[in-house]
């Protein structure tokens, strides 16, 4: 009999159907492919800010959903995969997607965002250490978030700074 590549529900959902099984480097698969997915699927983002988002309502409601979500099967899987295992990717997908709610999906944002969201996601500055030791699924997904926001003020201060020197 083969083993299977999941054990459960939870696991599938927080290796993001199993595209965190990559043998190497598992966080820079999930963050491509919430990469691909934010800059193919352009209904995500409409062409008409809300506020200081580029984001659809639909959107928005979404990705808190996914949150939640993220952090109730990452603590689920790792009971079976371990503490904050490499395999679970749930967290960069979210953590990518919500640093570029403030910014159209262009491919410069994605490109930038998903390079400077990997650079933030593996160094993990102050405050973002410190929030991984949250408990279960708390601290696999708030450190994501949190270099998800780095991310988006690191983009904005960019943007800020070519639009001063123009």
């Amino acid at each position: 009999m083969s083993k299977s590549p999941i054990r459960n529900i939870h696991e599938l959902l927080a290796t993001f159907f199993l595209v965190g099984k990559a043998p190497k480097a598992p966080g820079t698969f999930g963050t491509l492919a919430a990469a691909v997915i934010y800059f193919f699927l352009p209904y995500m983002a409409s062409s008409t800010p809300i506020g200081v988002f580029y984001a659809s309502p639909f959107w928005l409601l979404f990705l808190i959903a996914f949150f939640f979500l993220g952090v109730y099967v990452s603590g689920e899987a790792e009971k079976i995969m371990g503490h904050d295992n490499g395999h679970i990717v749930i967290d960069e997908v979210c953590g990518y997607w919500m640093a570029l709610i403030f910014f159209p999906p262009t491919l410069y944002y994605t490109i930038f965002g998903f390079l400077l969201f990997r650079f933030f996601d593996i160094v993990k500055p102050y405050p973002i250490n410190l929030l991984q030791k949250l408990p279960r699924g708390w601290g696999v997904m708030v450190d994501d978030v949190v270099a998800g926001l780095f991310t988006a003020v690191t983009l904005w201060l960019i943007d800020l700074f070519c639009f001063l020197i123009k």
